[in-house]
């Protein structure tokens, strides 16, 4: 007798049918030509497990997740794994929760600052001084502040008084400003028309260049009382002092020199004077004419008259005279001492000693006649020009005896010497052979 098969579920009749449909699906590929995967083969790439219900090798994303993220406003992304291009806005950060952060914290990208009292029709819990106003217009306006309207006391008038009222609290306003004698204006806001040697243009530089050009504050000034300005002034007091009197503006002498003529110490008209007065680069005593000459200057020691060099300016008179033991003329430092005639320097004596004329050939010591020098006594030799006698032309020669007779051996012949010495001999020229 058949034995009865057991009765199987719906999953089973399910699964049976199904394998059934894939071998039937296999073999009609077949028939047509299409590549087919067996059952059991391993899969590969981003798949694992086997065919026909290979599974991903790695975690992916089906639509419905991406979509999910995309749409998710709340926590698809922490801000800080969100970059942020800054070559823009000017801020630091890199990515949104810096930027944000730096926004808040006032760094820059242009947001208005949290602490501004700004008007806001309610509180804002950003905001820290901000002044609330209420959502529409109140007290003397209404309607909305999109289009705000004044009450029915103002509407229509012609606010005279308040006009009035306006221009006197205004007038009021510029009288102060220009009574304001600290803050009406910053000097860099004057302009000023550039005069002499200021060429500023406003107050403010005028003042800056009129300080950089200012007197310094370390010069010995003499002032009436100390300067915390100056550091090195001679505090001479308010009026004079000493032997002046009256004020700085007038000053007088005392009693005792005040009408006196000073003539023990110096004559206006006659008299001595004595002591030591220094003239330092004054330009004359006295002057050329008639009147107003000195007449004579005693010196019993030394007169100096010259420059910065120590030689002579200018002495000019007719008679010189050094009276006492000894009598100096010359300089007191090395510099040369010139004699002059008619503005010309004749004659020079230098530094160390020498006694040198000032143009060659030209001037004589003596003449010939009764203004001849004695003698001159010279250690050493004479140089001359003079090609044809000695130094002496003229002198009387004594007679005497030949020492030796004279021979033919050393007897002058023709042209032997061919020099010969002339002696004048009391007006007769003699010569003397010279071998």
């Amino acid at each position: 007798m058949p034995q009865r098969r057991q009765p199987r579920t719906v999953d089973e009749l399910l699964a049976e049918t199904l394998e059934r449909l894939r071998s039937l699906e296999e073999r009609t590929r077949r028939l047509d030509g299409i590549p087919t995967i067996d059952t059991g083969t391993l899969a590969g790439g981003v798949l694992a497990g086997s065919y026909p219900n290979p599974s991903f090798a790695v975690p992916m994303a089906t639509d419905a997740k991406l979509d999910a993220h995309i749409f998710d406003p709340t926590g698809a992304h922490a801000a800080t794994a969100v970059g942020y291009d800054n070559t823009v806005s000017g801020l630091v950060a890199i990515e949104v929760q810096a930027a944000l952060d730096e926004i808040v914290a006032g760094g820059g990208g242009g947001g208005a600052p949290s602490t501004a009292d700004y008007l806001v029709g309610t509180a804002q819990g950003g905001l820290s001084a901000e002044i609330v106003v209420g959502p529409t217009p109140g007290g003397e306006l209404g309607n909305t502040w999109a289009s705000p309207t004044v009450d029915t006391i103002h509407s229509g008038s012609s606010h005279a008084a308040t006009q009035a009222a306006a221009e006197a609290t205004a007038a009021a306003a510029l009288a102060a400003h220009i009574a304001d004698a600290t803050a009406a204006h910053a000097a860099s806001a004057i302009s000023f028309t550039p005069v002499g040697g200021i060429a500023a243009t406003d107050v403010q530089a005028a003042l800056a260049e009129l300080d950089a050009e200012k007197a310094p504050a370390t010069v010995d000034y003499l002032v009436g009382t100390a300067a915390a300005g100056l550091s090195g002034e001679i505090v001479v007091g308010t009026t004079p002092g000493g032997e002046l009197g009256g004020t700085w503006a007038s000053p007088t002498v005392d009693a005792t020199h005040s009408g006196s003529a000073h003539s023990s110490l110096l004559p206006l008209a006659g008299g001595t004077m004595s002591g030591t007065i220094l003239f330092n680069d004054i330009a004359n005593i006295g002057a050329t004419g008639t009147g107003s000459r000195v007449r004579n200057v005693y010196a019993s020691t030394a007169l100096f008259v010259g420059n910065t060099a120590g030689s002579f300016a200018s002495l000019n008179t007719s008679t010189f005279n050094v009276s006492g033991a000894a009598g100096f003329f010359g300089t007191g430092t090395a510099h040369d001492v010139y004699l002059m005639t008619a503005g010309s320097a004749r004659w020079q004596v230098t530094p160390t000693g020498h006694f040198i004329a000032q143009a060659d050939n030209t001037y004589d010591i003596g003449a010939s006649g009764g203004t001849r020098p004695r003698a001159v006594y010279i250690a050493g030799g004479i140089t001359t020009g003079e090609t044809a006698f000695m130094h002496r032309t003229s002198a009387a020669l004594a007679n005497g005896a030949a020492a030796a007779l004279g021979t033919l051996t050393n007897a002058p012949a023709a042209g032997n010497p061919t020099k010969w010495i002339p002696i004048n001999d009391s007006g007769v020229i003699r010569h003397i052979p010279s071998w």
